[in-house]
């Protein structure tokens, strides 16, 4: 069989130029377990997770028989800039992997959406200049924003000048008139004789 590991990033296609010996994808779905009375434990199935890539490549500093871009070859650290590059950028970029395999028609090729979740490097002491890199990939699914404009209308109370309230007729003060008793009046004769005069 025969396998190409590609990476695509606006337009610009680069190939690993050795095929990982293994990679692994995870594809995960999302679920809540709850117990229920009389029915006991349940799952509630969720959404699909974004799916995992994971794998780990060999960059050699030289241009070795068994590598797959031999008429192409460029040293280890020309990818390394490459993908430190992607994850500066903060794109997605697409991850080709193509099968070949004469007699498995059914094989289907792999074309995803990716961003470079990390990336861990190495480099032996045997095998000075050549990079090996574990590559951890998660799928991005393109989304859009909406944007949502919020209206917030105030009330304004409006505050009429008045006008100052005339001051309240001062009563009238009563006038106080004394009267000496004498002797041999009777109090209804001076009320009545005085009453209507005050």
């Amino acid at each position: 069989m025969n396998y190409g590991f590609f990476f695509d990033y606006n337009n610009d296609t680069i190939r690993l130029p050795v095929n990982p010996e293994k990679f692994s994808i995870s594809i995960e779905q999302e679920g809540t377990k709850k117990n229920v009375v009389g029915l006991g434990a349940i799952n509630i199935i969720g959404n699909v997770k974004l799916q995992k890539i994971e794998f780990e490549a060999e960059f050699p500093c030289q241009p070795l028989s068994y590598i797959t871009t031999k008429n192409q070859f460029k040293g280890p650290y020309f990818y390394l800039d490459k993908f430190q590059k992607y994850m500066e950028d903060k794109s997605p970029i697409r991850f080709i992997l193509t099968r070949e395999y004469s007699e498995a028609k059914d094989l289907k090729n792999i074309s995803i959406l990716v961003t470079i979740d990390s990336l861990d490097i190495d480099e032996e002491a045997l095998e000075e200049g050549d990079l090996k890199i574990n590559f951890s990939l998660l799928e991005y699914r393109p989304f859009t924003s909406k944007t949502v404009n919020i209206v917030i209308q105030k009330k304004i109370h409006v505050v009429k000048e008045s006008t100052p309230a005339r001051p309240a007729s001062t009563p009238a003060v009563a006038q106080t008139r004394t009267y000496t008793v004498k002797k041999g009046d009777c109090l209804w004769n001076i009320a009545k004789k005085y009453y209507r005069k005050w």
